[in-house]
């Protein structure tokens, strides 16, 4: 199994990390059974850490296939990166794992009573490289 892990350092608690980001790591190809058992993973993950951000990434392939879009909801990312990990679409992917943690930190203040919100709002984006990675893609609201 292949997995990225970002997490905190914690000083002070029961524990000495808080995870912010998990993301199972498929390459070249995908199939069905995986991607439900990946999307059920992130289900359970979610029930003991509800702050945690799970993705799944797709290494060496060019696009997130549909059946990957419909199971996989229960997805907060889904990205794929190219076998090169040195362009442009490397850089946007770090991008976005720095907003996926900033998201966390966000969701823990707002679980544990440290914000008091009067509004909660999820938004999709869409990228896709015929319009450049690293330029914000079609907003659906």
């Amino acid at each position: 199994m292949n997995l990225i892990l970002v997490f905190d350092e914690a000083s002070e608690g029961d524990t000495s990390i808080i995870p912010r980001i998990v993301a199972e790591i498929k390459f070249a190809t995908v199939n069905t059974p995986e991607v439900i058992v990946h999307s059920e993973k992130a289900d359970r993950i979610r029930r003991v850490s509800p702050y945690v951000r799970y993705g799944f990434v797709l290494g060496g392939m060019s696009h997130i296939p549909g059946r990957v879009l419909r199971l996989g909801q229960r997805f907060d990312f889904i990205a794929t990166l190219p076998a090169d990990l040195n362009g442009p679409e490397m850089s946007a992917f770090i991008e976005a794992m720095r907003q996926e943690a900033e998201t966390s930190r966000e969701l823990t203040k707002v679980l544990f009573g440290h914000r008091k919100p009067t509004l909660f709002h999820k938004r999709l984006i869409i990228n896709n490289r015929t319009s450049g990675l690293g330029e914000e893609g079609e907003k659906v609201r």
